[in-house]
């Protein structure tokens, strides 16, 4: 994720846990989106659904 081109393509990560650890914040500083929801799995189906309209 660190090197692909953000200018092509956009990057989205879900996070479905509740303990953040440094792995975790680099996916989120490499993400274009970083969504958190933790232990949901219905949110998250959701959510990659609504970001597909985008």
């Amino acid at each position: 994720m660190r090197y692909c081109n953000h200018k092509q393509f956009e990057v989205y990560c879900y996070y479905t846990g509740n303990d953040p650890d440094p792995v975790t914040e680099q996916f989120r500083q490499y993400s274009t989106e970083f969504r958190d929801i933790p232990h949901n799995l219905e949110a998250v189906c959701q959510q990659i659904i609504d970001d597909k309209t985008i």
